[in-house]
């Protein structure tokens, strides 16, 4: 039992080298490939009369995902008790992600309203013309 407490260091093992590393500095970092599906071209394969809903439904899994990925490994360790807890927050995880997809989309629609009185505003400053 006392041997199997034994490190490696204490065995007379060495950390590596770090010059021997070598850092592949070809891809800048966080730009590899990902495992997310590409929704953009998914959307895009629908009939046009479906793509408006099909990209709302995905902006609200994708607005949830964040707050699914937060409960999902508690629920799991918790058991069966814990799936039922899921279960039971899955509702609240997706309209919670529909409220923040709806608050998100109206500040940048705010923004637009404010650039655009700001426009007509500077618009209204110039002088009418009258027809001839």
């Amino acid at each position: 039992m006392a041997e199997r407490r034994r490190t490696a260091h204490s065995k007379g093992a060495t950390a590596p080298n770090t010059a021997d590393i070598q850092v592949d500095t070809t891809q800048a970092p966080n730009n590899g490939p990902t495992n997310q599906p590409d929704w953009t071209a998914f959307a895009d394969s629908l009939p046009a009369a479906v793509q408006p809903f099909a990209i709302m439904v995905i902006g609200i899994v994708r607005a949830a995902m964040p707050l699914f990925h937060a409960v999902w490994p508690v629920s799991k360790l918790m058991g069966r008790s814990g799936m039922y807890l899921f279960a039971m927050l899955s509702p609240l995880i997706w309209w919670l992600g529909s409220k923040w997809i709806q608050w998100y989309v109206m500040s940048y629609v705010k923004k637009a309203q404010r650039v655009l009185n700001w426009v007509v505003w500077l618009l209204n400053l110039l002088p009418k013309s009258t027809p001839a």
